[in-house]
């Protein structure tokens, strides 16, 4: 019967927005939006504006709209450090060279009093190749330079139609908010900004989350009918293909004051590739979460997770619930909080945490986790430390051994944060910290269950401003990972692999930057002839060079690796880049070589940025 019902307010949520379907080319809406102030930026493309542009304007229609040209340039130059068909076989050979070039067009901000609008139209967007080598016959080049050029030259007769390899003048996001006193209705296609895209909620578990591309349809209520005395309500009904060919996301969240919060919410989506056969192939994803504030300092916190579908064994029950409660407790310089969860082995959110870049789910186990932290703002040396410690119970194992059933595991890190700027006399700050596990094996992996630790990960930062001559700031991060193998006797893991990563940003001036990052690979492996044990990067930009519209010019140099953003020009960080993340990490995001497929690859590359 639940199971109906559930279907049948899906289909109901689905049918009620899909003849906006057509329109789904683009479209967003800020919630509680004052729109008789000048809008205020969006992450993305648009970030660098000119000052004149975030003034407020005159009064007018379109007084609050932005609009500007963003365009990238760039020539791209790969070598092969490996043999093709023989990744054992060293060397650096030339393979190919490429000229690519992407210009957008974008708009941001109120058009009218109540339509918000976000959208990026591509100008251009061409990748030429201008040599190719052809590796499996020797002296006979796949793509010659004459080519090449011919490929640049031949645009020419045609710019827009021609600098278009995925055709002209298509939209890369569109997106518009209609707001009205009692309604807030939301379009969007492409990545938006998590700010203006699709809503999200977080409770314990993240069960309805931002998806940054396909589309999606959703109605809010307006401000008129948000606040009612101390009480604030806040409802969505959300229809999108982010999540398989089509679903649903669906939240009614009210607050009470400072004091107390109750929230529920509905995910499905369908594999199906027809809308009308929804009830033949769904999964379905319902929560409750209550919070309240009994003290000032004091939070109570609890969530219920349930998961349901057409699947195998996808009925509600002991494996398709998940329950967790939470403590968070603040005052003065000391904060901490613990969190206890039960998850079932098939659980899952439908629309909220993936179980890949973060899991705060956990499925399958009994986890506890504790994070404590304390400040101590007065010393001469400001210092904080913290403590992340969880505790994980194996429930059930699917595999055919059943080998990690009743397995415990204990992951503990302790981190630091210390300013040594008094101290020395100059502006420099460290933080540190690093990770241990101790894991108590099941009686089918060990009949002694023995007691397994290791160290998994560790590293430093330096933050620095002007405190080195002739630099303006400096960021250095050291750390270090280790990955195990399964366990196969004695009290440790056998050591697969340690990677030694570092990071390195100097802002040399306001306008000159340099950044290097590098990576040892220390493989022990038997397959470890594969892996290229020393990968680097190196590169510098230089902002306002004196050409018209004052472009950026950035250069850089990589080897096995590529950890820079798609900006190039910027190092990525793990936690930066995955902003889920629930842990301190001071990695790179790129250890292994294949970000971009560039494991046995070396790069030169050479690049202009306007943001006219």
């Amino acid at each position: 019967m639940i199971k109906r019902t559930a279907s049948l307010l899906a289909a109901v949520c689905l049918s009620s927005t899909v003849f906006a379907q057509e329109a789904n080319d683009g479209f967003i809406v800020p919630l509680n939006e004052d729109f008789s102030k000048p809008a205020q930026q969006t992450a993305g493309i648009g970030d660098s504006l000119p000052a004149s542009n975030k003034e407020a304007a005159p009064a007018g229609k379109f007084s609050n709209l932005s609009m500007g040209l963003w365009v990238q340039t760039q020539n791209v130059n790969e070598s092969l450090i490996r043999n093709v068909s023989d990744s054992k076989k060293k060397g650096y050979e030339f393979d190919n060279s490429h000229f690519k070039t992407e210009a957008n067009w974008w708009f941001w901000g109120n058009v009218s009093e109540n339509v918000f609008l976000s959208s990026e139209i591509s100008v251009l967007n061409f990748d030429k190749t201008l040599y190719q080598e052809n590796t499996y016959a020797a002296n006979v080049p796949d793509v010659t330079w004459a080519d090449g050029a011919q490929s640049v030259a031949e645009m020419f007769s045609s710019p827009y139609k021609k600098g278009n390899d995925e055709g002209l003048g298509y939209f890369k996001k569109m997106a518009v908010n209609l707001t009205t006193p009692y309604v807030i209705t939301k379009f969007g296609y492409g990545d938006v900004g998590e700010d203006s895209g699709m809503s999200h909620f977080d409770g314990i578990f993240n069960v309805i989350d931002y998806k940054d591309w396909n589309g999606y349809t959703e109605i809010k209520n307006g401000p008129e009918i948000q606040q009612f005395g101390d009480f604030k309500v806040d409802a969505a009904a959300g229809f999108s293909d982010k999540v398989d060919n089509y679903g649903t996301y669906d939240y009614i969240d009210v607050k009470y004051a400072d004091k107390a919060e109750i929230a529920f919410t509905f995910g499905s989506s369908s594999t199906e590739e027809q809308l009308f056969f929804y009830n033949k192939t769904n999964t379905n994803a319902f929560s409750a979460y209550a919070a309240f504030n009994p003290l000032e300092n004091l939070k109570l916190e609890a969530h219920l997770l349930g998961t349901f579908g057409t699947g195998d064994d996808m009925e509600l029950g002991k494996d398709t619930l998940a329950y967790a409660g939470r403590v968070s407790w603040k005052a003065g310089t000391w904060k901490a909080s613990i969190m206890q969860s039960l998850a079932g082995l098939k659980v899952d959110s439908v629309w909220g945490s993936d179980g890949e870049v973060y899991d705060d789910i956990n499925a399958n186990t009994a986890t506890t986790q504790f994070d404590a932290e304390k400040s101590f703002a007065d010393l001469k040396t400001p210092l904080t430390l913290a403590l992340d410690q969880g505790f994980t119970y194996t429930l059930n194992d699917d595999s055919d051994t059943g080998a990690y059933d009743g397995m415990l595991s204990f992951r503990t890190e302790p981190y630091a944060d210390i300013d040594v700027s008094e101290l020395l006399g100059k502006n420099l700050t460290v933080g540190v910290y690093g990770v241990m596990s101790f894991d108590k094996l099941s009686k089918n992996q060990s009949e002694d269950k023995n007691l397994v630790t290791s160290f998994n990960e560790g590293g430093i930062e330096l933050v620095t401003e002007n405190a080195i001559p002739f630099v303006k700031k400096t960021s250095f991060d050291y750390a270090i990972k280790r990955e195990f193998g399964d366990w196969e006797s004695g009290s440790s893991y056998p050591l697969n692999i340690t990677y030694h990563s570092i990071m390195l940003n100097s802002d040399i001036t306001d306008r000159l930057s340099v950044t290097f990052g590098s990576v040892v690979r220390d493989d022990k492996t038997d397959d470890k002839d594969l892996t290229v044990p020393f990968a680097f990067a190196m590169g510098a930009s230089i902002k306002d060079l004196p050409l018209p519209g004052k472009p950026m010019l950035w250069a850089h140099f990589t080897y096995s690796m590529f950890p820079y953003t798609d900006t190039n020009y910027n190092l990525r960080r793990y936690d930066e880049e995955n902003s889920k993340y629930a842990h301190r990490t001071y990695l790179l995001n790129e250890l292994d070589g294949s970000e971009d497929n560039c494991k046995y690859k070396s790069r030169v590359s050479l690049g202009l940025v306007w943001n006219l």
